[in-house]
């Protein structure tokens, strides 16, 4: 299942959050409301001024988005606008986001207890309706950053980084890694019409 981000003018694209961004930020939404109320959830590393919080999960964006340009014959929906005229929507871009998760606790058993919560929250299916199915797991994208749809994480196996440092800091780290899946649109009523308007939007993004 992939996301569609909704055509907007060109001061609304500029205003909002990158599609990237947004599936990180509802992944984190996600695993706070899912894991314990006492386990910090943040989109970035432990502050190495401040102590450890007993239970922290930190996601962050794992290196550069894959961008894949695609355009098919067949568009994805289609809103008559008269009798004669159709505006279609067209998948013009596939985004997929390298993304890690790592558990921090000061002890190895609560790591271990945070991991196994951890991993039935990041493989509980399609949590956009009332029965989830699936390996993975699928979220709504948060509407506050401009984007109408949903992304599908896959994450891998839950890895354990345990040493002698690690014992005498009493600071105990586990991680997994994976991705989210993404699809942006564009609203024309041709595919030529979505051709130039994505290209343009690329165009832009490149000059800024």
């Amino acid at each position: 299942m992939l996301a569609y981000g909704p055509a907007r003018t060109e001061d609304e694209v500029a205003a909002m959050v990158s599609i990237e961004q947004a599936a990180s930020n509802a992944l984190c939404a996600y695993l706070r409301d899912r894991l314990a109320g006492d386990v910090v959830v943040e989109p970035r590393w432990p502050d190495p001024e401040k102590p450890l919080p007993p239970k922290a999960v930190t996601v962050l964006r794992a290196g550069t988005a894959e961008h894949k340009m695609v355009m098919t014959s067949n568009p994805v929906s289609a809103v008559a606008l008269d009798p004669t005229r159709k505006l279609y929507r067209w998948i013009v871009l596939e985004v997929t986001q390298p993304l890690q998760i790592d558990c921090w606790t000061v002890y190895d058993v609560t790591r271990d207890d945070l991991c196994a919560g951890l991993t039935a929250a990041l493989h509980a299916g399609d949590q956009t309706n009332a029965d989830p199915i699936g390996p993975g797991l699928v979220l709504r994208l948060p509407a506050e950053d401009g984007w109408d749809g949903v992304a599908e994480y896959l994450f891998e196996q839950v890895s354990f980084s345990d040493n002698v440092s690690s014992i005498g800091q009493s600071e105990f780290r586990a991680t997994v890694s994976g991705e989210a899946r993404m699809a942006i649109y564009v609203e024309a009523e041709s595919s030529r019409t979505a051709r130039i308007k994505l290209q343009q939007r690329m165009n832009r993004n490149e000059a800024q």
